[in-house]
């Protein structure tokens, strides 16, 4: 069932950014980056925040505060690139098609192994149980993530 509704996540992003065009979508895929990247950083502070706010929560306070930032990240960033990019830039007809696809299909792997790294969180198994659908896809989700923040850190991008 969760391997269907990952698929079923992927065709929905894939098939809801396509239509916007390769420029919409390289924006789109750098918010997401930043987002996820500052969701995973800022967790401790938010968690910290969900602790003092109401310790009952505290179960769930690493899920709330992870997708917490990670939307209003998500909205700030998507607000001010609106802002700042209202001019559109035009590629050349076959790059638009090939990069549209591949940026659409990067951000719905990256959407997904974002997803699957939040299953940490989730406590579904009763004590002194274990659950090993939840553990196998949050490994998962985790060796991508990791792979791919190895691959930038080892690349252009590295400081």
């Amino acid at each position: 069932m969760l391997i269907l509704t990952l698929v079923l996540v992927f065709l929905v992003i894939v098939g809801s950014t396509c239509w916007f065009g390769l420029w919409n979508n390289i924006i789109t895929l750098c918010n997401f980056l930043i987002a996820a990247v500052a969701a995973y950083g800022l967790l401790d502070v938010a968690k910290g925040l969900f602790d003092l706010a109401d310790p009952s929560i505290t179960k769930y306070a690493g899920l709330l505060s992870v997708w917490g930032v990670f939307v209003l990240t998500t909205v700030v960033l998507r607000t001010v690139t609106d802002s700042l990019s209202s001019v559109r830039l035009r590629f050349h007809p076959a790059l638009e098609i090939v990069g549209r696809i591949l940026v659409c299909g990067a951000l719905a792997v990256g959407f997904i192994l974002f997803a699957l790294s939040t299953l940490q969180f989730v406590e579904t198994a009763s004590e002194g149980q274990s659950n090993s659908l939840v553990e196998q896809y949050h490994s998962l989700g985790m060796y991508g993530w990791n792979s791919l923040a190895d691959y930038w850190a080892a690349g252009p991008f590295a400081f």
